[in-house]
């Protein structure tokens, strides 16, 4: 397991299990042989730290999500105003003619 842990980061473990997976199948299976046991199927159920530091990561992406939406709809209702006061300009000009 240190093998696999010292290949990849941590932030790729939590993130890409299937690769870590497969790391762990090609590292365990010609160990595992040598007793007579071939690995048909694993299940990895999950990855976790004591220190929270995989949690942290997780909470820091939904923030960065939530911010970017944030900002997209901040974005969206500003220039919705814009054209609601063009289209208000313009319909006042249009009326004076």
């Amino acid at each position: 397991m240190a093998i696999v842990s010292g290949t990849l980061t941590v932030e790729e473990v939590y993130k890409d299990r299937d690769q870590f997976a497969a790391l762990v199948r090609e590292v365990a299976a010609p160990d595992v042989g040598r007793m007579g046991i071939e690995i048909l199927s694993f299940t990895i159920k999950d990855v976790y730290d004591e220190v929270q530091y995989l949690a942290s990561l997780g909470k820091a992406q939904t923030a960065a999500v939530k911010r970017d939406a944030d900002i997209g709809v901040a974005q969206a209702n500003r220039d919705a105003g814009i054209r609601v006061r063009l289209n208000k300009q313009i319909d006042g000009h249009e009326t004076e003619l």
